[in-house]
């Protein structure tokens, strides 16, 4: 590989490289191993082009998502009016629905309380 270098950059070929020649072998040989590091994981550099766009698009799409709902719940017509009175009524339902296992937690503390106070009771 330094022979190659060489050979390519050494323009007096003098087995020396001057700053010019050795920052062109440097940006030469960083080249080479992004290709080799990307080559290595399967993938070039159209791949890397395609899939990024696809990104940016997919990005583009959510920011436009997101920036129609706003629009539609900040908007004071009949379909923010009914959103907006929707989420505190569906908030509380889902809220509501936790109050099955707080009342096993208490049917059971009290079920203990009531064996202590029969036990204690008992002893007398």
């Amino acid at each position: 590989r330094v022979a190659e270098i060489f050979g390519k950059f050494d323009r007096q070929a003098d087995g020396q490289l001057n700053l010019s020649e050795f920052t062109k072998a440097l940006k030469y040989l960083q080249d080479k191993v992004a290709d080799s590091a990307i080559d290595s994981i399967g993938l070039s550099w159209p791949k890397l082009s395609k899939k990024f766009m696809a990104l940016v698009g997919i990005l583009l799409l959510l920011f436009v998502f997101i920036f129609l709902g706003i629009a539609g719940f900040s908007n004071n017509g009949t379909f923010g009016s009914i959103i907006n009175s929707m989420l505190p009524i569906a908030s509380g339902g889902a809220l509501g629905g936790e109050d099955d296992e707080e009342d096993t937690a208490v049917d059971t503390l009290d079920d203990a309380v009531e064996d202590a106070v029969t036990l204690i009771q008992s002893e007398d």
